[in-house]
């Protein structure tokens, strides 16, 4: 007789460069030969990358965060994973000396990708904290080129009243 199997998913436990990988899988049993069936379980490498949405760009320190794991400076990293991996994805950022994070993003490696698009943002709470960051950064700049134009004004005024008394006591 024959024997239909089902689609029963089985636990997965492996360690990756992203971390340990406890997840499942559904084995495709309808692909068995001579009582044999053969699973491809390899890592193979994927680049991460995060798109990081957000009105602020000049952030003193990028980190990506990869399963709760600082794995670069910056936003991409190559990384070694199993297709169907779930990856939970994160940046944390230095700005104005403070730290925020964004809201983390679960993607799943899929077959034959070899890059990972993510993308992630910060929650609207941090997202104004930046924007209002960004703004008085911009201000605090403004008033100290003014500043230095003034400054650069009074100099050149000084300058033109010693001239014009040094002519004065040559005449």
């Amino acid at each position: 007789g024959s024997k239909k199997w089902g689609m029963t998913p089985y636990p997965l436990i492996a360690k990756t460069d992203a971390g340990s990988l406890d997840t499942t899988i559904v084995l495709p049993f309808e692909e068995t030969r001579d009582n044999r069936l053969q699973v491809d379980l390899k890592t193979k490498e994927v680049e991460f990358v995060a798109k990081l949405e957000s009105s602020v760009s000049d952030f003193e320190q990028v980190k990506l965060i990869i399963n709760e794991k600082q794995v670069a400076d910056g936003l991409r990293k190559k990384m070694k994973v199993v297709n169907g991996q779930e990856v939970e994805v994160h940046v944390q950022v230095k700005y104005a000396g403070s730290e925020y994070t964004t809201e983390k993003k679960k993607v799943y490696v899929k077959m034959n990708q070899l890059t990972m698009e993510v993308e992630v943002a910060f929650s609207e709470e941090i997202e104004k904290k930046l924007t209002d960051q960004a703004r008085q950064k911009e201000d605090k700049k403004k008033a100290a080129e003014a500043e230095a134009a003034k400054k650069a004004e009074e100099v050149r005024q000084q300058a033109e009243r010693q001239a014009a008394e040094e002519k004065e006591r040559e005449e």
